[in-house]
């Protein structure tokens, strides 16, 4: 009792000390991905605008309430104290290492029979059980899931599925001493905390799949009355997963419209990323882990390097090995198959952006138990050795994590060394720029983006932000030179990146006087060139933007028509309540009464099978009716 007593409280002490060095970080800032679901949070008024924010999300075919909602609840720190969504993220990465702390010594218990252990042996494994569990919490590469203020929806959902994986383990080990207890576990592991971890994210509907290796690696050999239907069960849903990548591949062809890689090009680009995730995990590179990789090279099946092949061959002999030593190493065996599953959905023929630090949170979780493992196998012999070196790397790994978390803390420092090691990035470039922008650094920002689009010459998102800079400090040439290249990109070039939003930008510089050398009717022209190209089958949501940016301009233009036009084509691409109201009152302030009503009718008609929606839009229908009555009736 006094040995676990001793252990809890070093566990508590290691937890502590994971938050206090992420503490560091809490002065970070808002990334690219951030902006778009988190800035609604200002539209919360009430229960019911939170119920729609919260049910309302588009990043998945589900739409992750649960991480929506946690959001939700801290609604009043937007936009002004991002560091609150911090620290909540940071909070629960040390609540996630109780549950890996709790899962390790599961797996562990039962691999060394902890009914005919002695207390000496129990202590040990509970040793290195911290140790994995400090391996895990501390790796660098773990560090943008807490970071990036949208990628809660990661951490949350690990909670789940690390809950479930815990709950299915302690059923396993039930099954001889309380059948009922154990069923209770299993059903409740494998079944509700799959359900709450997809509504935190989809992944977490691997957390079967990750259940199957353990069952078939570390748990082979148990025997229970339910094994059989559990394993159809678990069989059943490796099955769904799979039908649905077959489904992905059967529907796009091999093709992805809105990316510069097909899907053949994905796949022989991704061992190399998987490789590299491991390397990065367990042999630090200080400024290698940051938001920013969309440069990442991509590999062609017509010009294939070595490395590449090496990582190909290399991923297919692990996964031999894994296969071929279940039952010989089955460690060795589980580390190598978890890891691979974790990576199952984000990491094969989805037609996601190709690498992200966040998809190893729980992936590495099965090769942190298996050097933790082996080394307290070697101990056995070298004992001091093994001790001394674990010890540290442990230091070496948490001074590494200190710092690279301290860099986050700094944005505008951060930035810059990302730049430079992240060169050719658009989206480092950009973020570069506009901290630097922030800052009044103009002409910081504005040799950064000249280097930018030196090294991406097919960067339409930078080129236009160079021109917006070069508008900013008087450079005509420079600003006409890329407005001309982004002119002659446009038709071929379907990825324009940050475009509208720098367009946007533009706009007001424009109006704000901060840019005298283009007029807005050169901008609505430059918003039509890319409109024309930006289709709703290639880039939806481009062109919702563009549509929206040139409503705003022909109301600057006071062409109220023309304004109210493009409204109403992106009404008709996402026709939201909140668009739906401004078209109203447009056509109210017209002083056409008849259109208005009809197109009143139409937008009370839309169905939703959001009950929150439907709530707030009969809320907001009987509103626009009432000032639609007043108008006819001549009130104001």
């Amino acid at each position: 009792m006094i040995e676990k007593l001793k252990q809890y409280g070093l566990l508590l002490l290691l937890l502590t000390f994971v938050i206090v060095v992420y503490s560091a970080g809490t002065s970070g800032t808002l990334y690219y991905d951030d902006y778009r679901p988190l800035s609604q949070l200002q539209a919360i008024q009430d229960w019911l605008s939170a119920a729609v924010y919260i049910t309302s999300e588009t990043s998945g075919p589900l739409g992750r309430p649960l991480s929506m909602l946690t959001f939700a609840l801290q609604h009043q720190s937007w936009p002004l104290a991002p560091g609150h969504f911090l620290w909540f993220n940071i909070v629960l990465h040390a609540i996630n290492g109780i549950l890996v702390y709790a899962l390790v010594v599961a797996l562990l218990s039962h691999l060394h029979n902890q009914q005919n252990s002695t207390e000496s042996s129990i202590s040990q494994w509970q040793w290195t059980a911290l140790f994995i569990t400090a391996l895990w919490l501390f790796s660098p590469i773990q560090i943008s899931s807490s970071f990036i203020v949208i990628q809660r929806m990661t951490g949350l959902s690990a909670f789940f599925l690390l809950a479930g994986i815990l709950l299915y383990v302690k059923g396993l080990r039930n099954t001889t001493q309380n059948l009922a207890k154990a069923r209770w576990q299993q059903v409740t592991g494998l079944m509700l905390m799959t359900v709450l971890a997809v509504f935190s994210k989809e992944n977490g509907i691997l957390l079967p799949v990750l259940a199957l290796v353990l069952e078939r690696t570390l748990f082979s050999d148990t025997t229970d009355p339910d094994k059989k239907i559990r394993q159809w069960y678990l069989w059943s849903c490796v099955t769904a997963v799979a039908g649905y990548l077959l489904y992905v591949v059967m529907s796009t062809g091999g093709v992805y419209p809105y990316r510069d890689f097909t899907m053949l090009e994905r796949l022989l680009t991704q061992p190399y990323i998987l490789l590299s995730y491991l390397k990065l995990t367990f042999f630090p590179d200080l400024f290698s882990y940051n938001p920013f990789h969309d440069n990442m090279q991509v590999f062609q099946p017509d010009n294939l390097s070595w490395f590449a092949s090496f990582a190909i061959f290399g991923v297919l002999a692990l996964l031999a090995v894994a296969i071929k030593w279940r039952r010989r190493q089955p460690v060795l065996s589980f580390a190598i198959l978890w890891f691979f599953a974790a990576h199952l959905l984000e990491s094969t023929v989805i037609g996601l952006e190709l690498y992200f630090e966040h998809r190893n949170y729980v992936a590495i979780l099965g090769p942190c138990f298996a050097i933790g493992w082996y080394l307290r196998l070697l101990s056995q012999q070298y004992h001091q050795l093994v001790m001394l070196g674990s010890a540290a790397y442990l230091l070496l790994l948490v001074g590494i994590t200190a710092f690279v978390v301290q860099l986050w803390g700094k944005p505008l420092h951060a930035a810059e060394l990302w730049f430079e090691k992240q060169f050719g990035s658009e989206r480092v470039t950009e973020h570069y720029a506009l901290l630097n922008l922030e800052q009044g650094n103009t002409m910081q920002a504005y040799f950064a983006l000249q280097a930018q689009v030196k090294a991406c010459d097919q960067c339409i998102g930078s080129r236009l932000q160079y021109a917006l800079v070069a508008c900013a400090v008087a450079d005509e040439g420079s600003m006409r030179e890329n407005i001309s290249r982004v002119q002659q990109l446009a038709e071929r070039q379907h990825i324009i990146g940050s475009a509208p939003a720098v367009l946007a930008s533009f706009k007001t510089q424009i109006q704000n006087k901060n840019c005298s050398l283009l007029g807005l009717p050169e901008l609505v022209a430059l918003n039509k060139l890319l409109l024309q190209h930006q289709t709703l089958d290639i880039n939806p949501g481009k062109h919702f933007a563009l549509l929206l940016n040139l409503h705003d301009l022909y109301d600057s233009l006071n062409d109220k028509a023309a304004s109210l036009q493009y409204l109403q084509q992106a009404f008709a691409t996402r026709p939201s309540l909140q668009l739906g109201e401004v078209i109203f009152n447009n056509l109210l302030d017209e002083h056409d009464s008849s259109k208005a009503e009809a197109f009143l009718q139409q937008l009370c008609l839309n169905k939703t099978f959001n009950v929150f929606l439907r709530i707030q839009k009969q809320q907001k229908c009987e509103d626009l009716t009432l000032r639609l009555e007043q108008k006819k009736l001549g009130q104001p």
